[in-house]
């Protein structure tokens, strides 16, 4: 039960970034310039794929979460197809992007190369996922050997 906690405080923690930050205000062009931008590289798709990942390495690692993958899929999609993430997200890049830069990444990302790379996007995130978890394992002799020279005495 606690790794179903762990995993639903992970998936929240996606899910609402732009919580953390000072209230601003933003001009409503410049919302709906970061609302066109995240429709064009599918966001919704990309913070399920991540809660994806992060499902399926807690499933690796706990077998006995496997009766609740379902629910919890569907209660991602859910929540970031609601208006609340929408909004979330879209000040979330507001802060990060001038307007005119959300514009220009609009632009391309509607591009069948933009489309392309927005499309295999969630694919890289699990492989690169993949990629990393093989390499911590095949390094983790090494990370427990450094772990064990800076352990406090007791």
């Amino acid at each position: 039960m606690r790794r179903i906690v762990y995993v639903l405080g992970f998936a929240v923690a996606l899910a609402t970034p732009a919580a953390a930050q000072q209230a601003r205000t933003f001009t409503p062009s410049h919302l709906q310039a970061a609302r066109e931008y995240l429709d064009a590289v599918h966001v919704q798709q990309l913070a399920a794929a991540g809660v994806e990942v992060s499902l399926e390495q807690q499933i690796r690692a706990n077998p006995a979460m496997e009766p609740y993958r379902a629910a919890m899929k569907e209660w991602a999609r859910e929540l970031f197809a609601s208006a609340e993430a929408k909004t979330a997200f879209a000040e979330l890049y507001a802060e990060a992007f001038t307007e005119a830069d959300l514009r220009a990444l609009t632009t391309f990302f509607r591009t069948p190369l933009g489309q392309r790379v927005a499309e295999i996007q969630p694919k890289l995130a699990e492989r690169g996922a993949e990629v990393g978890r093989k390499l911590a394992e095949a390094h983790q002799a090494d990370l427990i050997a450094r772990l064990e020279r800076v352990k406090p005495a007791p």
